[in-house]
């Protein structure tokens, strides 16, 4: 059956219960984990993240865990023992949180910035990156960090962890993620104690939450469609007028002296205008699916960002001195875009193949199912229209 590959992924009790139907080829796990082809791979995500959603944070930041959880585990008995997994209970971790950043708070009230601040010379997130790169944050007001016990900074990869704190949990940090208080104040206290992966496991599970339930269908949704909003209006304009101009035709004959027969006429063009318009609503051109399954490319793709592509080059530039350009460098790209390509040219944008197996299946089975649907209307089409009598006003 074609729609064995559909799955309900469950979603967390708190959450507001709602279908989502993401093929099991294109789950979330599997994306990560980088088993899947362009337009769904883990590149095209972080793109979708970035330009669409505005929010590529989460999956970097995720991403980073994943990797700092590798890597922590590779280490010695001796050196883990150092950093002991965090377990301390949430309201004492909350009070003593409080405590700490007040006291910070207090310490650092005559400086700018925390000690912790990534221009400090501490290093980055990939080795590559600690050796040659220096991240620029001076823009920025960001909370001070709980302060780090004598032994808790001969911790394994303690620079590291505490420039991702810096970076992505201090309160107005650069690449802030969405956390509550109680999640942000739990974070920092742990990392306070440890740099064992567990001490950010508040703020995994909220990322995971939001990437797994909430962008990752998004995103999948985003990539069945092979063709930009400027053709897919012009498809769904012009399919209404063609299933429009089919009623009229057959409510004219109807209204003539002609053979009710000459009504069948009609048919063709409203099958074929409903056919294009089921398939346009869900964002997909069928003439591309029949070309070979191509797809239009993406405005992004069109103008690629270098700090998109340094990030899964292996990192060998930092991808925290993008700050700026992630706030200023999207809306140049974005306006030379919108200044310099007319609407026939977004209409016609450069193709390329569609590489995913399964994103290929699921256009044709929504173009098969779109096709089936408006054959079904077609024939109450010339159900209403042959049963009619013939009007006889000309």
């Amino acid at each position: 059956m074609d729609w064995v590959f559909y799955s309900r992924q469950k979603r967390p009790a708190h959450l507001k219960e709602r279908l989502v139907v993401v093929p099991k080829a294109l789950s979330f796990d599997k994306v990560i984990a980088g088993s899947t082809c362009s337009p769904c791979s883990t590149r095209d995500f972080l793109n979708y993240l970035r330009f669409v959603e505005h929010s590529p944070e989460t999956l970097r930041f995720f991403l980073w865990h994943r990797d700092y959880t590798n890597k922590f585990n590779s280490l010695s008995r001796e050196d883990q023992d150092l950093s002991p997994p965090w377990e301390l209970s949430v309201p004492d971790t909350l009070e003593k949180a409080h405590t700490h950043i007040s006291h910070a708070s207090a310490s650092t009230s005559g400086r700018k910035h925390s000690s912790f601040l990534p221009g400090n010379s501490i290093g980055t997130i990939d080795e590559k990156l600690r050796q040659n790169s220096v991240v620029t944050v001076s823009h920025h007001e960001v909370t001070p960090l709980p302060p780090i016990g004598s032994s808790a900074s001969f911790q394994p990869f303690r620079n590291e962890v505490s420039l991702v704190a810096q970076l992505y949990i201090s309160a107005q940090s650069p690449y802030e993620l969405n956390l509550t208080s109680r999640e942000r104040l739990a974070v920092l206290e742990a990392l306070s104690h440890t740099t064992h992966p567990s001490a950010f496991d508040p703020a995994v599970n909220s990322v995971l939450e939001s990437l797994r339930y909430q962008s990752h269908p998004n995103f999948v949704q985003h990539s069945l469609s092979n063709a930009g909003r400027a053709r897919i209006r012009a498809i769904r304009l012009l399919a209404i007028l063609v299933i429009l101009s089919s009623i009229v035709f057959g409510l004219l004959l109807t209204l003539s002296h002609q053979a009710r027969w000459w009504r069948l006429f009609g048919v063709v063009p409203f099958v074929l205008g409903l056919f294009a318009l089921l398939n346009a609503s869900k964002g997909i051109c069928f003439w591309l699916v029949y070309l070979g399954f191509k797809r239009e490319m993406l405005p992004w793709e069109l103008f690629p960002a270098d700090e998109v592509n340094s990030f899964f080059s292996g990192m060998s530039k930092s991808e925290h001195d993008s700050s700026e350009a992630e706030e200023y460098g999207i809306e140049e790209w974005v306006e030379n875009y919108e200044n310099n390509t007319t609407l026939l040219r977004r209409m016609y944008e450069r193709r390329t193949e569609v590489e995913e197996k399964e994103v290929k299946r699921v256009q044709r089975v929504i173009s098969k199912q779109s096709f089936v649907v408006s054959c079904v209307v077609g024939l109450a089409y010339i159900g209403i229209f042959i049963g009619l009598p013939r009007g006889n006003l000309f």
